[in-house]
């Protein structure tokens, strides 16, 4: 049935014209003044049947008749207007108009045509208007068609033909059996509620790629901030990134084409939440997105602040990581790996097995209460070599206290000190030797030494010391001395007098060994009488042996604080000395004026 006349008597008088309802057939006007106006067109929409007429020439308005089921006109709709919509049309129904002029006062000022204009309603195939992926699936959305209740979605199978997804009264349908990557196709027709077909279809149809939500695989805390990881998309062309902002909604980050994005606006000890979407190439959505997110927490990776040689080993100190429980120090081993140290909530930590001279490098991770790492580290980490602290032996010399030391690997220079009277470590010298003579000391009084690693210029420690240093009661060995000890001794010094402070254990001893040359040459060689194997012989006396060379250079040595050996003594073989210096054997001949390291070489030249 078309509709009601009530229904359109209510319409007309919502709109306030007077209808005259007592007529049931609409006459020709004797008073007509205007011409007839006829309907140009009758068009089948999405919302009904379009009507379209001619302006007609002096018309203040028009009048919209139909024609009912007695064949009656009925009036409907006034309008200013050319063109109406008839929406209250039946599927398969004849639909008969008519038009008549309106003057000022909304009275008919013109004729109409008797018969009309008719026309049958045949709904228009549903017109899909959007295809969209969500989480769900592809989700379909086309317009309503008049006067049909319900839809049947299709999509076209691997076949080729069309296949019923469902029924819907709605006009929006998600398709839930789709998989990402792969190009759908869909249609709709119009049902009524026998599930019979009562508006075509569009056979080519609607055709769109499904692609899934991204899922969020990982948020891991890394250098720089918070690494996102999904799953790549199958057919995406790329990805937006966004976050959960603070009045809970959703942000943009950033678009990205890779399957990851490093979230850097981040704060150590904070958690946020991302989500990801599919986008195409000009940025608009592809897919849709999981709404709940997934949280990612950053904590920054701790950075190495200091390295130092300590008295226990290397001393490793890193900044606090907010959100951190613990920390992991790991050690770069032989083959290049890192191995875990030791796990500690403390900034700082000392690794005691470290070697002196050895190299080592260290980074830090951080871990929660269960020991797992919730942090990234630095791969490449932070070197150090290692000193330890000198080692040092004490000896009461003819020249002093002697102070000797093995080498320290990687040590530049060392740095001697003594105890001074208000318990506080004073210098005494820097030297590139392993020794030093402290030559201002008194027969009779203690003495307390220590001795650090600096750098060559002296600016910087790179040792540790013996906290607590060496003692020694210095015993002069020249109170003992006879007049002629003394009188040798009176020239050794005089000859050392000469020997820079700062010159090397190596120019020492080669500087004394020529002197002692220089006063054998001038010497008378003899094995008679008592003198000749005495410093005294070769110093003051002028005669000597190769005996007596060596003691001579011997009390040279001892003065200078060096410990030596009298090779050969109280052999009638060739002599010289043997000498303990910077962990190392060497020797020294007064006679010839040489010295080296290692064994002596002429041996066989020299005896034979």
């Amino acid at each position: 049935m078309k509709k009601h006349l009530l229904a359109k008597l209510t319409a007309v008088m919502l709109s306030g014209l007077i209808v005259c309802s007592t007529s049931t057939a609409l006459t020709a006007d004797a008073a007509a003044t205007l011409s007839t106006p006829k309907i140009t067109g009758l068009q089948i929409t999405e919302d009904g049947i379009l009507m379209e007429w001619k302006p007609v020439a002096g018309a203040n308005g028009y009048r919209l008749y139909y024609k009912n089921s007695a064949g009656e006109w009925r009036r409907f709709k006034d309008t200013t207007q050319t063109s109406y919509t008839d929406g209250g049309v039946a599927i398969g129904r004849t639909e008969t108009y008519t038009i008549r002029t309106l003057d000022a006062n909304g009275n008919p000022n013109s004729d109409y045509k008797a018969d009309g204009w008719s026309i049958v309603y045949k709904p228009l195939a549903p017109d899909i208007r959007s295809l969209r992926n969500t989480g769900d699936g592809i989700e379909l959305s086309w317009n309503r068609i008049k006067g049909v209740s319900k839809y049947r979605v299709f999509f076209r199978n691997s076949a080729g033909n069309w296949s019923g997804l469902g029924n819907t009264a709605s006009t929006t349908f998600t398709d839930t059996k789709v998989q990402s990557g792969r190009s759908e196709t869909y249609t709709v027709r119009g049902i009524n509620d026998s599930g019979d077909f009562v508006t075509p279809y569009n056979p080519t149809g609607w055709t769109t790629v499904y692609l899934g939500t991204p899922k969020i695989t990982s948020t891991k805390s890394v250098s720089d901030g918070i690494k996102i990881n999904w799953t790549p998309v199958n057919g995406a062309y790329g990805y937006r990134v966004f976050y959960k902002n603070s009045k809970g909604g959703w942000s943009g980050m950033a678009n990205v084409t890779s399957a990851n994005y490093v979230d850097k606006n981040v704060n150590s000890g904070s958690t946020y939440t991302y989500t990801v979407r599919c986008v195409d190439k000009n940025g608009g959505f592809t897919s849709g997105y999981d709404a709940a997110g997934v949280k990612g927490t950053f904590i920054s990776v701790p950075q190495i602040t200091g390295m130092s040689s300590t008295e226990n080993g290397v001393k490793i100190s890193w900044s606090a990581s907010k959100g951190a429980y613990g920390y992991r120090v790991f050690r770069k081993n032989s083959s290049g790996n890192w191995a875990g140290l030791v796990s500690v909530t403390s900034t700082s930590y000392t690794d005691s097995d470290a070697i002196s001279g050895k190299s080592y490098t260290y980074t830090v991770r951080c871990v929660d209460k269960n020991g797992s790492f919730i942090s990234d580290y630095n791969p490449n980490g932070k070197t150090i070599t290692y000193t330890a602290a000198p080692d040092f032996t004490l000896k009461s010399k003819l020249g002093g206290v002697s102070i000797r030391w093995s080498p320290v690997a990687g040590a530049e220079k060392y740095r001697v000190f003594y105890l001074n009277k208000n318990g506080n470590w004073a210098k005494l010298a820097d030297t590139a030797n392993c020794s030093y003579l402290d030559k201002k000391v008194s027969d009779g009084s203690t003495y307390t030494y220590t001795v650090r690693c600096v750098t060559a210029d002296g600016s910087k420690y790179t040792s540790p010391h013996i906290t607590e240093g060496k003692k020694i009661k210095f015993t002069n060995p020249e109170k003992d001395f006879t007049y002629k000890e003394k009188q040798a001794a009176a020239v050794a010094k005089e000859i050392l007098s000469s020997v820079p402070d700062d010159a090397s254990d190596e120019e020492k001893i080669r500087y004394a060994a020529n002197a002692v040359a220089y006063y054998s040459s001038k010497a008378t060689y003899t094995s008679e009488g008592s003198d000749y194997a005495t410093p005294y012989g070769v110093f003051v006396k002028g005669e000597y042996t190769c005996a007596g060379s060596t003691r001579a250079l011997g009390l040279l040595l001892d003065y200078m604080g060096y410990d030596w050996k009298h090779a050969n003594e109280n052999m009638w073989t060739h002599q010289w000395c043997i000498i303990y210096l910077n962990g190392k054997t060497a020797w020294a001949d007064g006679q010839i004026g040489m010295f080296g390291y290692g064994d002596y070489p002429y041996v066989e030249l020299l005896n034979g």
